[in-house]
């Protein structure tokens, strides 16, 4: 019988600290789950600059080329 008592409390203490293990790694992928998101959030944001930026150099360039287009007139 006191075998018996013993392996119950060796089984419940392996038991608890599975639980402390699962509980641990719970935390563990929320918080990465957690940064993850973060990270997609300013790769979004950073994407959306990078359009803007190409867009705004697209315009600047066809500003230039009609700029030069309209000098060699003058010039010419």
């Amino acid at each position: 019988m006191e075998e018996l008592q013993q392996t119950n409390q060796e089984l419940h203490k392996v038991i608890s600290q599975l639980a402390q293990s699962n509980r641990d790694i719970e935390k563990r992928v929320y918080n990465l789950e957690k940064a993850i998101g973060v990270r997609e959030e300013r790769i979004r944001f950073l994407e959306e600059e990078l359009n803007n930026a190409i867009e705004l150099s697209r315009q600047d360039k066809e500003e230039l080329l009609e700029e030069i287009s309209k000098l060699k007139k003058i010039i010419c």
